[in-house]
């Protein structure tokens, strides 16, 4: 798919998270908008204006799941990738109620985050971006993939200096 110019919000209060998934957003075509909070993303009027969202969990004051709920009941609601460094069991069930969101642990694989934005988002102007929408979570791909962290970590560069790391602390012992 084409995602030239689609253009994605990245709401996530850390400065490194929002740099690092700017520039790969950026390499891929995306045009990217980083705000700090969910308040600052109401502020700015965007829910109109973009294909998709990078979403943190953990927002100061509004969280990113009162962020979506709201959204959803306005009507305004965009493929969202909900990212956190935390697993909580009962947010993962909420999250399961969202159509066209998908949750990834941080560290994440970033072909994941791509490959999510890159199927659900276009920039063909569709009045209703949730009416982009076609595929639908299956078995082999479920709307939320907390348990993918495994799987993406082991391949990761943050990884194999993990495991350095035990290598090294095993051999000081």
């Amino acid at each position: 798919m084409n995602v030239a110019k689609a253009k994605v919000c990245i709401v996530d209060d850390d400065p490194a998270v929002q740099d690092s998934v700017r520039a790969l957003l950026a390499a891929f075509g995306f045009e990217t908008h980083c705000v700090a909070s969910a308040e600052e993303f109401l502020l700015g009027n965007f829910s109109g204006s973009i294909d998709g969202m990078v979403l943190d969990l953990r927002l100061p004051k509004m969280s990113g799941i009162d962020l979506l709920t709201q959204l959803t009941e306005q009507g305004t609601a965009v493929p969202t990738v909900v990212i956190s460094g935390h697993r909580d069991e009962d947010v993962l069930a909420q999250l399961a109620s969202f159509q066209a969101v998908i949750f990834l642990m941080k560290p994440f694989a970033p072909n994941r985050l791509v490959d999510f934005l890159s199927e659900h988002c276009t920039s063909n102007g569709t009045a209703d971006p949730m009416a982009r929408i076609t595929a639908k979570p299956t078995p082999d791909r479920p709307p939320i993939d907390a348990d993918a962290r495994r799987r993406d970590v082991r391949n990761s560069p943050m990884d194999a200096c993990a495991r350095t790391r035990r290598r090294a602390a095993k051999r000081l012992r």
